[in-house]
């Protein structure tokens, strides 16, 4: 058995980048709403050619920022 053969247990690619869809359902708010954040400067995006894409991280970060606010969430 020759042990250079590929195997398919390997996971597939997951992108930390996320559409605004995927981010408005990570956060269970509207679409028109995760792109109101972003022109407001809320939430930070990423530009692929003229599409924004929402890196988790930045997703979770404005979670946490969201708990410790001591007035409305958002």
């Amino acid at each position: 058995m020759n042990n250079n053969t590929p195997t398919n247990s390997a996971q597939p690619i997951r992108s930390p980048l996320l559409t605004a869809e995927q981010a408005a359902e990570y956060l269970s708010i509207g679409i028109s709403t995760v792109n109101r954040y972003r022109r407001e400067g809320r939430i930070k995006a990423t530009y692929i050619s003229s599409d924004a894409r929402y890196h988790i991280d930045d997703l979770d970060a404005f979670i946490e920022a969201a708990r410790n606010c001591k007035g409305p969430a958002v």
